[in-house]
């Protein structure tokens, strides 16, 4: 803290209020790095002005400059650069199991990971735990190598030290199968956590040209794209779900999409669901149905040392197979990404657990999820005022003081906001809830604090409130959310 000094106020006697003292300096200098957590704070703002008739001047800011060895200070939890779809949780990362293997994995060539068995292109891997899971000392995917993940179940990655994935992490659904003339489309199938897609209609002639059809079928999980009904509408797959919801196939007849399951917090870590084949035409230029796009699969990378991203963790939904004649497979949902690291996450490479497309007219399917965690727990820097000489932020953070409610006992109504939100840029308000401090009247007792989280009923009956507010910027159009006004009626 540097900040200046506030100017006096004018007595009962005098009309002019002193002036604010200017903010001082503050300068950093690293030979190695510089890092500033979430919490951080370097102030070296003017001082205010001193109250009175004649209201004195207010203090210029300061100077904040921060030097380390490579020109880009750090600021905790990570700096994101790199492209992130859908938009990631963050949370503080806590008793991390990640793991006492001994051994440091090397991945430079492409290679295939299975699931089931613990092999690397066939060769166990030293520190298979079974069910997916892989204790490490580290793990390194270099640069222009692509790890692909098999098996049927999701991916963890225990790690001791340091995970660094400089290449691609493929764990993304297969597309299901376009049709074949008669013959429907096989749906793409499972791996890595992630389900199977429906199989498409099959149309089979006889003698006399009358059709007999093998129905279409839903795709695998917990929410699958239904399948789409043969007949003269041939209609679509539907979409699967996961935590965005798909989108139904189309023609009169098409599959309805999932429905959307599991929880940010991924106390169960699945992969994404498969959408739905396609009906065949039996009536028209008769035709079998395009197969359903498979779930993307799921990744845990639990890690003691840091996690640093440079390339691409791709967990997308496969897209649904085509049909000349008949209807399209629904895509799959994306599947999961969570990152966890004890000592720091950094992105600047690409993460997506998007929803399989749609071939023709089949359905979308779902996004995904991506969990984000280190010790700072959001992807933000500390308060900084004035703003230092280097560092770009995608994502900002402000917290309020405490206000105190006008009843002992509040209700607090609907939260109303007035804000612009450009483009794809995103806004979050959580509140947190606390009670009067019985020592020091008239102030929040910070032991009785809720918490912060999004809604009201932690907060309902409590005295004092505040709220954290999450800006979301665009990082390729540079535009960005901005917050006018928070309307909170009480009762």
């Amino acid at each position: 803290l540097c900040d200046g000094g506030k100017g006096g106020d004018a007595d009962p006697y005098s009309n002019g209020g002193g002036g604010g003292g200017s903010g001082g300096a503050i300068l950093l200098q690293s030979a190695r790095e510089v890092v500033l957590t979430s919490a951080a704070a370097l102030l070296a703002r003017g001082g205010a002005p001193g109250k009175g008739a004649s209201a004195g001047g207010a203090g210029g800011d300061g100077l904040v400059r921060l030097e380390d060895a490579d020109g880009r200070p750090t600021f905790l939890a990570p700096t994101v650069t790199g492209g992130i779809a859908p938009a990631p949780v963050e949370a503080v990362a806590t008793n991390l199991a990640s793991g006492t293997g001994s051994l440091a994995l090397r991945v430079a060539a492409d290679a295939r990971i299975d699931t089931e068995t613990g092999t690397l292109d066939g060769q166990p891997v030293p520190g298979f735990q079974g069910d997916g899971v892989f204790a490490l000392a580290s793990f390194d995917l270099t640069q222009g190598a692509t790890l692909r993940v098999e098996g049927s179940r999701p991916l963890t990655l225990q790690a001791a030290g340091e995970v660094r994935i400089a290449g691609t992490l493929d764990l993304s659904g297969e597309a299901g199968e376009n049709a074949r003339g008669l013959a429907g489309g096989r749906g793409g199938r499972p791996r890595a956590g992630g389900t199977a897609g429906g199989p498409g209609a099959d149309l089979a002639l006889d003698a006399a040209s009358r059709a007999t059809v093998d129905e279409a079928r839903a795709g695998m999980g917990a929410g699958a794209g239904k399948a789409g009904a043969s007949g003269a509408s041939d209609g679509s797959g539907g979409g699967a779900s996961h935590a965005g919801v798909g989108t139904a196939g189309l023609g009169r007849d098409g599959g309805a999409a999932g429905a959307p399951y599991g929880d940010d917090a991924l106390s169960t870590l699945a992969g994404g669901s498969g959408g739905g084949g396609g009906g065949a035409d039996t009536e028209g230029e008769q035709g079998g149905g395009g197969g359903g796009g498979s779930g993307g699969g799921a990744l845990r990378v639990l890690a003691a040392g840091e996690i640093l991203v440079s390339g691409a963790i791709l967990a997308d939904g496969g897209p649904g197979g085509d049909s000349a004649r008949g209807g399209s497979g629904g895509g799959g949902s994306g599947g999961t990404i969570h990152l966890a690291s004890a000592t720091r996450l950094r992105v600047s490479g690409r993460l997506s657990a998007t929803g399989g497309g749609a071939r023709g007219r089949g359905g979308y399917g779902g996004q995904g999820r991506i969990r984000l965690e280190d010790p700072a727990g959001s992807f933000s820097a500390g308060e900084r005022s004035p703003a230092p000489g280097s560092g770009v932020f995608a994502t900002s953070v402000a917290l309020t003081r405490w206000f105190e409610a006008p009843a002992a006992r509040p209700v607090y109504l609907a939260v109303a906001l007035e804000a612009r939100r450009p483009g794809p840029t995103a806004l979050g308000v959580e509140l947190e809830g606390a009670d009067e401090d019985v020592a020091t009247p008239g102030q929040a007792d910070p032991a009785t604090a809720t918490g912060f989280g999004p809604g009201l009923d932690r907060v309902q009956g409590r005295r004092y409130l505040r709220f954290r507010i999450t800006l979301r910027s665009d990082p390729d159009t540079g535009e960005s959310p901005a917050l006018v006004r928070i309307r909170l009626p009480v009762d």
